[in-house]
Order: structure tokens, then C-alpha cells, then sequence
């Protein structure tokens, strides 16, 4: 499972291999699955990768191929609104017409229409884009590898680079404001920009695994999952993060919040953890 997204305390969705989606309106204590999954054979439907909803009727999830699926009524149906191009990472919608998606090769695609018409953008790089993170339909950022952060202050028209001074592939990124923001990446990366991005400052995170998922309820309160069970937890912006590591050796790709204390943690294999205590304990929903 790769990418989770909550609209409320008790409806979320979680992206996965084989086209899985899965759905739950009671806080994760059942997941259904809306479609693909275990019940098809191994490389039957492409995996998806990034998920997001507008509201609790309208989400979309991308993937492999630029697979781009949509549905209007909460996941009981979806269907496709893409033609085959390259892998997309991760989408992200402001609104319910308003819409990015970023992937391979320097690909970042926006709608303005609720995904009935793509269009692409020179987002002056072909390295590929791991995350993207918009605050309102004008400004967002996506980040890639070799440290590359791209910004647009102009609905994605154009693009401009901002200086990371890292090297390492960056996977995942969370604006709380036009302001403050985070990114994260291999070997224990994390950086913190106060000022939009001007300038990017690291943090130390005591870790050298990759980190994928980040998730902050406010400028003060964040999520970091990872490689080996990795989980990151602060409570001044990044300044200090607690590591913990007692789930063993997994792999955790996506961490959601909906209030400071109700979480959510996916990863590989099927994996779904829910905690009620802000992440104090963590107990294992079922997936299937």
C-alpha cells in the first residue's frame, strides 16, 4: 500500500499495487476494497501510487502508464481519465476542478475542469518527481531527485527552481501555509523552508533510511514514516524529531493525521496502522 488519504475522522482511502483502492467510513475499523487488489492475480492492473480526494465524493489516484483513475461518489465506481504516458507519482487537488499531478521524466499535469482535460508542463527538469503539495490553485511545489524542488506561483504555468543544497532524492513534501513546509528523502533527509521556499534549511532526523511518507496537522505538528519501520514525530516544527522504531523492519510509505491524535500509517505487504494517541501505540487494521 502506497498512499492514504482522509476527507473526516471516519472516511479515508488507501492507494496500492495491483490498482488496489480500499475505503473505510468507520475510521479504518473495516477497509473494503473499491477496486483491484489481491482478489486478481499478480500484474494484472497497474499500481497506483497517489491518492487525494476534494471532498468525500470526488478523489482521483494515479500510477503507473500516467494511469490517472477518478470517481464521483466516493469510490463506489472509478473510472479512467487518462491516455498511457509515463509513471505519475502523486496528485493533489485543491479544489474540485483544480487539480496536479506529477511523475517521471519532469512530468507535472494540471486540470482546471476536475480532470476531464490534462495539460502538461516544462517543469525545467526530467528528473523524476516523487511528491507535490499545493496551499491554494496558484502556489505549490514538487519535489524530485538530486535535490531538485521546483516552485509555481502562477496555477503550474511556469515553474522555477528553488536551492535545496542536497543531492538526495526527495519523496515527499507538506505545506501547512504559503510559508512553512518540510520535505523529506533518502538517508534520513529532511528540510524546512520559513519563507516559501527561498531558502531551505536541514533538520536533523537522527536516520539514515529513506523517508516516503510526511503528514503536519499544523506548523508545529508532524509525521515522518520511512524504511525500517521508521516513524518521525515532532511538536516544534522539525526542530527535534522522536524516532521510533518498534514495528521491526517494514517498509511505511504514507502517513496521514486527521487531528492530533488519530493517525493513520500504511506500507508494503498490506500494512495499515491506526493509532488513537498521537502514535504513542500503534495498532494494525486489517486490509483485506
Amino acid at each position: 500500500l502506497s498512499d492514504l488519504y482522509f476527507t473526516d475522522a471516519k472516511n479515508g482511502w488507501i492507494a496500492g499495487d495491483m490498482g488496489a483502492i480500499l475505503h473505510t467510513n468507520d475510521g479504518g475499523k473495516t477497509w473494503k476494497h473499491q477496486r483491484g487488489g489481491p482478489t486478481r492475480l499478480a500484474g494484472g492492473d497497474n499500481v497506483l501510487l497517489g491518492l487525494h480526494f476534494a471532498d468525500n465524493q470526488l478523489g482521483w489516484a494515479v500510477g503507473e502508464f500516467g494511469t490517472i483513475w477518478h470517481t464521483k461518489n466516493g469510490g463506489s465506481t472509478w473510472a479512467l481519465q487518462s491516455s498511457p504516458s509515463y509513471l505519475l507519482y502523486d496528485i493533489y487537488f485543491v479544489n474540485n476542478k483544480v487539480g496536479y499531478a506529477v511523475g517521471d521524466r519532469g512530468e507535472i499535469r494540471s486540470t482546471s475542469d476536475g480532470g476531464q482535460h490534462w495539460q502538461s508542463h516544462d517543469s525545467g527538469t526530467m528528473e523524476c518527481f516523487g511528491s507535490t503539495h499545493f496551499i491554494n490553485d496558484k502556489i505549490g511545489w514538487a519535489v524530485a531527485e538530486w535535490g531538485t524542488i521546483v516552485h509555481t506561483s502562477n496555477s503550474g504555468r511556469t515553474w522555477s527552481q528553488q536551492r535545496s543544497d542536497t543531492e538526495k532524492n526527495l519523496l515527499g513534501i507538506f505545506f501547512v501555509d504559503e510559508r512553512q513546509g518540510w520535505v523529506i528523502g533518502h538517508s534520513g533527509e529532511i528540510l524546512h523552508t520559513a519563507n516559501g521556499g527561498r531558502t531551505w534549511k536541514k533538520q536533523p532526523s537522527d536516520t539514515n533510511r529513506h523517508l516516503f511518507g510526511i503528514h503536519f496537522i499544523d506548523a508545529q505538528t508532524g509525521w515522518v514514516v520511512g524504511q525500517g519501520g521508521v516513524i518521525l514525530h515532532t511538536q516544534n516544527g522539525g526542530k527535534k524529531w522522536h524516532i521510533r522504531e518498534d514495528l521491526g523492519e517494514v517498509w511505511l510509505s504514507g502517513v496521514y493525521f486527521t487531528d492530533r491524535f488519530n493517525g493513520w500509517i500504511v506500507g508494503v505487504g498490506g500494512l495499515i496502522m491506526h493509532t488513537t494517541e498521537g502514535g504513542k501505540t500503534w495498532r494494525r487494521q486489517k486490509s483485506y
